[in-house]
């Protein structure tokens, strides 16, 4: 966190908040990665603070911090811990507006996140729903994402006998294997 700890006092404008706020969601993913959640949650709290003073859609420097995207890295960083329930309603409060000014990219890798929540929490048909609609959003993002094709290939692990037809023809077309 040093050099968020540098920029903090300098952020006078939005566009340096909006650098700042990205630092501190780099080091919030970071700390779930270590299974910090603890960290983890106190970072994603201040990114959102600081998502308050930065206009909502802005994309400084290319780094797309602003309210909705903190929330997308708190959905990411939910569930990396494990949190998998909290990761789904948390996704699943973001409003159609948010949702509309995300690129379809980014919606593609909610969806995705929301999915493998929903496969580590055991609930197939709606890992499976959410990777379809991501895949109609963005197909890409489920193709060649590999936490997009491990998701599926979890999935198809947990089938217990001949997997349903949609999910087949997925992993298929993701060329994703048990």
């Amino acid at each position: 966190m040093s050099l968020a700890d540098r920029l903090q006092p300098e952020c006078q404008t939005e566009e340096l908040r909006a650098l700042y706020g990205h630092v501190v969601l780099q080091a919030a993913m970071a700390a779930a990665a270590l299974g910090d959640q603890g960290k983890a949650s106190e970072l994603i709290g201040e990114a959102t603070d600081v998502a308050r003073f930065v206009t909502p859609g802005s994309n400084h420097y290319r780094l797309a911090f602003e309210p909705v995207n903190v929330t997308l890295h708190e959905v990411g960083a939910l569930v990396i811990l494990g949190e998998n329930d909290r990761a789904v309603e948390v996704a699943d409060a973001i409003t159609v507006a948010g949702l509309r000014m995300l690129r379809q990219e980014r919606r593609a890798a909610l969806l995705v996140d929301t999915a493998r929540a929903c496969s580590q929490a055991g609930n197939r048909d709606e890992a499976l729903r959410r990777l379809l609609v991501a895949e109609e959003v963005a197909a890409p993002e489920v193709r060649c994402r590999p936490v997009a094709q491990a998701t599926i290939s979890d999935l198809l692990h947990r089938c217990t006998g001949t997997p349903p037809l949609a999910l087949a023809r997925l992993a298929e077309r993701a060329g994703a294997r048990p």
